[in-house]
Protein backbone atom coordinates (compact mmCIF):
# COMPACT_ATOMS: atom_id res chain seq x y z
CA UNK A 1 0.00 0.00 0.00
CA UNK A 2 1.71 3.64 -1.27
CA UNK A 3 0.00 6.84 -0.60
CA UNK A 4 1.74 9.70 -1.34
CA UNK A 5 2.00 13.15 0.95
CA UNK A 6 1.77 16.11 -1.38
CA UNK A 7 4.13 19.01 -0.46
CA UNK A 8 4.71 22.44 -2.04
CA UNK A 9 8.34 24.23 -2.31
CA UNK A 10 8.66 26.89 -4.16
CA UNK A 11 12.02 26.12 -6.18
CA UNK A 12 13.25 27.13 -10.05
CA UNK A 13 15.44 24.74 -10.19
CA UNK A 14 14.25 21.16 -8.93
CA UNK A 15 16.58 18.01 -8.62
CA UNK A 16 16.23 15.29 -7.32
CA UNK A 17 13.43 15.07 -3.90
CA UNK A 18 13.41 18.40 -2.23
CA UNK A 19 10.77 19.50 0.33
CA UNK A 20 9.02 22.96 1.33
CA UNK A 21 11.15 24.16 4.43
CA UNK A 22 10.97 27.60 6.35
CA UNK A 23 12.59 30.79 5.43
CA UNK A 24 14.37 32.10 8.56
CA UNK A 25 13.33 35.82 9.70
CA UNK A 26 17.25 36.82 9.03
CA UNK A 27 17.52 35.56 5.57
CA UNK A 28 13.98 36.98 5.02
CA UNK A 29 14.76 40.44 5.68
CA UNK A 30 17.73 40.57 4.37
CA UNK A 31 15.88 41.50 1.31
CA UNK A 32 14.19 44.39 2.46
CA UNK A 33 17.09 46.89 2.34
CA UNK A 34 16.30 46.82 -1.43
CA UNK A 35 12.94 46.93 -1.16
CA UNK A 36 13.23 50.08 1.02
CA UNK A 37 15.60 51.94 -1.61
CA UNK A 38 13.30 51.23 -4.00
CA UNK A 39 10.38 52.63 -2.08
CA UNK A 40 12.49 55.52 -1.42
CA UNK A 41 13.50 56.91 -4.93
CA UNK A 42 9.42 56.04 -5.96
CA UNK A 43 8.38 58.18 -2.30
CA UNK A 44 10.52 60.82 -3.71
CA UNK A 45 9.16 61.21 -7.33
CA UNK A 46 5.54 60.92 -5.40
CA UNK A 47 6.34 64.25 -3.17
CA UNK A 48 7.96 65.35 -6.31
CA UNK A 49 4.87 65.53 -8.54
CA UNK A 50 2.84 66.28 -5.58
CA UNK A 51 5.02 69.56 -5.15
CA UNK A 52 4.37 70.51 -8.56
CA UNK A 53 0.83 69.63 -8.21
CA UNK A 54 0.17 71.82 -5.53
CA UNK A 55 2.05 74.98 -7.17
CA UNK A 56 0.52 74.67 -10.14
CA UNK A 57 -2.82 74.32 -8.20
CA UNK A 58 -2.73 78.10 -6.86
CA UNK A 59 -4.47 79.62 -4.01
CA UNK A 60 -6.90 77.56 -2.73
CA UNK A 61 -10.60 77.72 -3.29
CA UNK A 62 -13.01 79.91 -1.58
CA UNK A 63 -15.29 78.03 0.95
CA UNK A 64 -18.22 79.55 -1.41
CA UNK A 65 -16.68 77.88 -5.02
CA UNK A 66 -18.53 74.62 -4.55
CA UNK A 67 -15.65 72.59 -4.21
CA UNK A 68 -15.97 69.83 -1.45
CA UNK A 69 -12.64 68.68 0.59
CA UNK A 70 -12.41 65.10 1.11
CA UNK A 71 -12.59 63.64 4.35
CA UNK A 72 -8.97 63.20 6.08
CA UNK A 73 -10.30 59.55 7.33
CA UNK A 74 -11.30 57.34 4.45
CA UNK A 75 -11.60 53.40 4.53
CA UNK A 76 -11.27 51.14 1.30
CA UNK A 77 -13.24 47.78 1.42
CA UNK A 78 -13.12 44.80 -1.59
CA UNK A 79 -13.02 41.67 -2.94
CA UNK A 80 -9.97 40.59 -5.32
CA UNK A 81 -8.78 38.46 -7.51
CA UNK A 82 -5.10 37.86 -7.82
CA UNK A 83 -2.39 35.64 -10.33
CA UNK A 84 0.96 34.81 -8.72
CA UNK A 85 3.30 34.29 -11.76
CA UNK A 86 6.81 32.28 -10.88
CA UNK A 87 7.89 28.75 -10.60
CA UNK A 88 5.70 26.44 -8.58
CA UNK A 89 6.61 22.81 -7.99
CA UNK A 90 4.62 20.03 -5.91
CA UNK A 91 6.00 17.02 -4.91
CA UNK A 92 4.61 13.16 -4.97
CA UNK A 93 6.99 11.11 -3.71
CA UNK A 94 9.83 11.06 -5.79
CA UNK A 95 7.70 12.80 -8.83
CA UNK A 96 8.33 16.27 -9.00
CA UNK A 97 5.59 18.51 -11.29
CA UNK A 98 6.12 22.55 -11.94
CA UNK A 99 3.51 25.33 -12.37
CA UNK A 100 3.93 28.70 -13.88
CA UNK A 101 1.93 30.20 -10.51
CA UNK A 102 -1.07 30.16 -8.99
CA UNK A 103 -4.54 32.03 -8.55
CA UNK A 104 -5.66 33.20 -5.00
CA UNK A 105 -9.30 35.12 -4.34
CA UNK A 106 -10.15 37.35 -1.11
CA UNK A 107 -10.80 40.12 0.54
CA UNK A 108 -8.78 43.50 1.33
CA UNK A 109 -8.52 46.61 3.51
CA UNK A 110 -6.99 49.69 3.06
CA UNK A 111 -7.54 52.70 6.06
CA UNK A 112 -5.87 55.89 5.17
CA UNK A 113 -5.57 59.69 6.13
CA UNK A 114 -5.98 62.35 3.77
CA UNK A 115 -3.22 64.67 4.08
CA UNK A 116 -4.70 66.71 1.56
CA UNK A 117 -6.73 66.31 -1.77
CA UNK A 118 -3.86 65.63 -3.84
CA UNK A 119 -2.36 63.44 -1.06
CA UNK A 120 -2.83 60.26 1.19
CA UNK A 121 -0.66 57.71 3.13
CA UNK A 122 -2.10 54.38 4.82
CA UNK A 123 -1.90 50.88 5.27
CA UNK A 124 -3.10 48.17 2.62
CA UNK A 125 -3.75 44.61 3.75
CA UNK A 126 -5.12 41.11 1.88
CA UNK A 127 -5.88 37.92 2.24
CA UNK A 128 -6.55 35.43 -0.30
CA UNK A 129 -7.14 31.88 -0.54
CA UNK A 130 -5.47 29.27 -3.68
CA UNK A 131 -8.32 28.74 -5.64
CA UNK A 132 -8.82 24.86 -7.40
CA UNK A 133 -8.73 21.24 -6.53
CA UNK A 134 -5.55 20.25 -4.13
CA UNK A 135 -5.91 16.70 -3.71
CA UNK A 136 -3.98 13.02 -3.96
CA UNK A 137 -5.72 9.94 -3.87
CA UNK A 138 -4.32 6.68 -3.41
CA UNK A 139 -5.72 3.39 -4.87
CA UNK A 140 -7.01 2.26 -1.10
CA UNK A 141 -9.00 5.37 -0.46
CA UNK A 142 -6.04 7.33 1.15
CA UNK A 143 -5.36 10.76 0.70
CA UNK A 144 -3.85 14.09 1.34
CA UNK A 145 -5.71 17.94 1.40
CA UNK A 146 -3.41 20.85 0.64
CA UNK A 147 -4.62 24.03 1.26
CA UNK A 148 -2.78 27.43 0.93
CA UNK A 149 -3.41 31.12 1.86
CA UNK A 150 -1.76 34.38 1.59
CA UNK A 151 -1.48 37.61 3.16
CA UNK A 152 0.11 40.97 2.51
CA UNK A 153 0.60 43.86 4.71
CA UNK A 154 2.09 47.16 2.83
CA UNK A 155 2.42 50.81 3.76
CA UNK A 156 0.62 52.63 1.30
CA UNK A 157 1.06 56.07 -0.27
CA UNK A 158 -1.31 57.52 -2.75
CA UNK A 159 -1.22 60.70 -5.24
CA UNK A 160 -4.74 61.68 -6.08
CA UNK A 161 -5.02 63.12 -9.40
CA UNK A 162 -8.15 65.05 -10.10
CA UNK A 163 -10.12 67.42 -8.26
CA UNK A 164 -12.72 67.20 -5.45
CA UNK A 165 -15.65 66.29 -6.18
CA UNK A 166 -14.87 64.24 -9.31
CA UNK A 167 -14.26 60.66 -9.48
CA UNK A 168 -11.15 59.78 -7.68
CA UNK A 169 -8.84 58.70 -10.33
CA UNK A 170 -5.54 57.83 -8.51
CA UNK A 171 -2.30 56.33 -8.39
CA UNK A 172 -0.03 54.28 -5.33
CA UNK A 173 2.98 52.65 -4.14
CA UNK A 174 3.41 50.42 -1.30
CA UNK A 175 5.83 48.72 0.47
CA UNK A 176 5.66 45.30 3.00
CA UNK A 177 5.50 41.82 3.88
CA UNK A 178 3.50 38.75 2.00
CA UNK A 179 3.52 35.14 3.52
CA UNK A 180 2.44 31.84 2.42
CA UNK A 181 0.43 29.35 4.55
CA UNK A 182 0.60 25.85 3.39
CA UNK A 183 -0.89 22.72 5.04
CA UNK A 184 -1.57 19.82 4.67
CA UNK A 185 -4.49 17.00 6.35
CA UNK A 186 -3.23 13.60 5.31
CA UNK A 187 -6.47 10.57 5.66
CA UNK A 188 -5.76 7.03 5.33
CA UNK A 189 -8.09 4.09 4.05
CA UNK A 190 -11.91 4.84 5.03
CA UNK A 191 -11.17 8.85 5.24
CA UNK A 192 -9.33 8.44 8.42
CA UNK A 193 -7.68 11.22 9.60
CA UNK A 194 -4.23 10.61 10.36
CA UNK A 195 -1.97 14.10 10.79
CA UNK A 196 -1.28 17.33 9.70
CA UNK A 197 1.63 19.06 8.90
CA UNK A 198 2.06 22.55 7.90
CA UNK A 199 4.72 25.28 6.53
CA UNK A 200 4.83 29.25 6.69
CA UNK A 201 7.01 31.12 3.66
CA UNK A 202 7.46 35.10 4.32
CA UNK A 203 9.27 37.59 2.03
CA UNK A 204 9.13 41.72 1.30
CA UNK A 205 6.87 43.15 -1.05
CA UNK A 206 6.81 46.01 -3.06
CA UNK A 207 4.08 47.31 -5.69
CA UNK A 208 1.95 49.81 -7.06
CA UNK A 209 -2.02 50.36 -7.92
CA UNK A 210 -4.16 52.35 -9.77
CA UNK A 211 -7.98 52.65 -9.19
CA UNK A 212 -10.68 55.12 -9.90
CA UNK A 213 -13.50 55.60 -7.35
CA UNK A 214 -16.71 56.66 -8.47
CA UNK A 215 -18.93 58.63 -5.56
CA UNK A 216 -22.23 57.09 -5.21
CA UNK A 217 -23.31 58.74 -2.16
CA UNK A 218 -21.95 62.11 -0.09
CA UNK A 219 -19.28 59.71 1.52
CA UNK A 220 -19.21 56.29 0.00
CA UNK A 221 -17.91 55.39 -3.73
CA UNK A 222 -17.23 52.49 -5.52
CA UNK A 223 -14.58 51.69 -7.88
CA UNK A 224 -12.15 49.08 -9.71
CA UNK A 225 -8.45 48.95 -9.27
CA UNK A 226 -5.53 47.36 -10.55
CA UNK A 227 -2.42 46.21 -8.63
CA UNK A 228 0.85 44.92 -9.40
CA UNK A 229 3.61 43.68 -7.31
CA UNK A 230 7.17 41.86 -6.95
CA UNK A 231 7.49 39.45 -4.07
CA UNK A 232 9.40 36.57 -2.82
CA UNK A 233 8.67 33.24 -1.35
CA UNK A 234 11.59 31.88 -0.43
CA UNK A 235 14.63 32.64 -2.59
CA UNK A 236 12.91 32.77 -5.62
CA UNK A 237 11.22 36.01 -6.58
CA UNK A 238 7.02 36.13 -8.19
CA UNK A 239 4.92 38.41 -9.84
CA UNK A 240 1.44 39.22 -8.44
CA UNK A 241 -1.33 41.17 -10.51
CA UNK A 242 -4.43 41.46 -8.98
CA UNK A 243 -8.21 43.00 -10.07
CA UNK A 244 -10.37 44.04 -7.30
CA UNK A 245 -13.63 45.99 -7.00
CA UNK A 246 -13.91 48.26 -3.74
CA UNK A 247 -16.13 50.66 -2.08
CA UNK A 248 -14.84 53.79 0.46
CA UNK A 249 -16.29 54.95 2.74
CA UNK A 250 -15.29 58.60 3.26
CA UNK A 251 -15.35 59.87 7.06
CA UNK A 252 -14.34 62.97 9.05
CA UNK A 253 -12.80 61.60 12.33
Amino acid sequence: MERAATRVAFLRGVSGVSVARKLTLGRCFSYIPTMVRATRVMTSLLFFTVSRGAWAQGPAPLPNDGARTPPPVELGAGAFARYDHGNVCEQDGDVVSCSNGRAFVGAQLAPRYRFSHLFSLGAFAAFGWKMGSQSTQSSDGSHDDLSETTFRLETEARLHLLDPGDPDLWFGVGVGVTWLHQSVDIYGPGDRFLRSTSNTELGPIAGVAFGVDFPVAEFFALGPELRGAALTYGEDPALAVSLALTGTFLASP
